[in-house]
């Protein structure tokens, strides 16, 4: 697990959380000059070392510096069958969102 300090405290951190899922769509976007970045972190099926019992993803959507990000979760679906609905979710929100 990697640490990063924090002004407060050190805290422990593994990568997955929305913030992180924000930066990196952001870092997507910019890296590559485009006008949309997306971005995904989460656990595809439980993990019980880190505390994990359902699967869930974090997800960002970042349109020309406008954000829009959240957790997706799918209690009881398989390592693929999870991938595959976050990927299905998060495209879908894309979808929307250019809609708008």
């Amino acid at each position: 697990m990697a640490r990063r300090k924090s002004d407060a405290a050190e805290v422990e951190v593994n990568c997955v959380s929305e913030r992180v899922a924000r930066e990196m769509a952001a870092g997507a976007r910019q890296r590559f000059g485009a006008a949309i970045g997306l971005s995904t972190t989460g656990y595809a099926e439980p993990s019980p070392s880190e505390g994990i019992k359902h699967p869930f993803a974090y997800f960002a959507i970042d349109v020309d510096g406008n954000v829009t990000s959240g957790k997706l979760e799918a209690p009881g679906l398989a390592r693929v069958a999870m991938q595959q609905h976050i990927t299905e979710q998060v495209m879908d929100k894309l979808v929307m969102l250019l809609g708008e």
